[in-house]
């Protein structure tokens, strides 16, 4: 998915980004024999520290709380997993790349999160700024929320790097007809601490 002009590569957009093209990929070519392409694929995580096993759940129920909360569409319980200084420190990118004149980007601000000025971003909370965003997503792809809906995680392993911890999980979307193949990807999600829980790293790219 495009959004802004530009690929997204951002946590909180990150799963609708990978499902939002799924349908597509899927119809590359016939799948004779697909029944297990949902099951895990093997993952050996090799960089990196191990996780003290309290972390390694605490993560796994933090990006499957996340995971879940998008799939039925509920922003503001999916914003709690969110870190919030990665996504403050990302609001001014994004509205850029949609607006680069000055005069006209408080109303792009104002259209992606809710409010006109970035001193209301800063005392908005998470979750109405998140609402504000997904929404605007929901508005620009409806079909990548649809597919969404439908997908199937399944998490795969954990290691620390530096002061981050890196969960990989596996996203597969089901053929819509027997005659395709279902979409599945691996990615991962960055974590960090943030007083006793572990938070999603919002991240933007190229």
């Amino acid at each position: 998915m495009r959004l802004f002009g530009r690929s997204l590569s951002l946590p909180l957009l990150g799963f609708v980004a990978l499902v939002a093209g799924a349908l597509a990929l899927a119809a590359l070519a016939p799948a004779p024999g697909h029944a297990a392409a949902d099951a895990p694929v093997p993952l050996q995580m090799t960089q990196g520290s191990e996780l003290t096993k309290e972390e390694d759940r605490k993560v796994r129920e933090t990006l499957t709380h996340y995971l879940t909360a998008l799939q039925k569409r509920d922003w503001r319980e999916a914003a709690r997993d969110l870190d919030r200084t990665s996504f403050l420190a990302g609001v001014e990118p994004m509205v850029s790349s949609i607006s680069s004149d000055s005069t006209t980007r408080p109303g792009a601000l104002r259209t992606v999160f809710g409010v006109s000025s970035m001193d209301s971003v800063r005392i908005s909370s998470t979750e109405d700024l998140f609402a504000s965003l997904m929404g605007y997503v929901s508005q620009l792809d409806p079909g990548g929320m649809a597919l969404m809906a439908r997908a199937k995680f399944a998490l795969l392993g954990a290691r620390r790097l530096q002061d981050r911890i890196h969960i990989a999980y596996q996203l597969t979307v089901p053929a819509e007809r027997d005659s395709l193949q279902p979409y599945t990807r691996v990615t991962a999600e960055q974590m960090i601490r943030v007083g006793k829980d572990w938070k999603i790293v919002f991240r933007m790219g190229n």
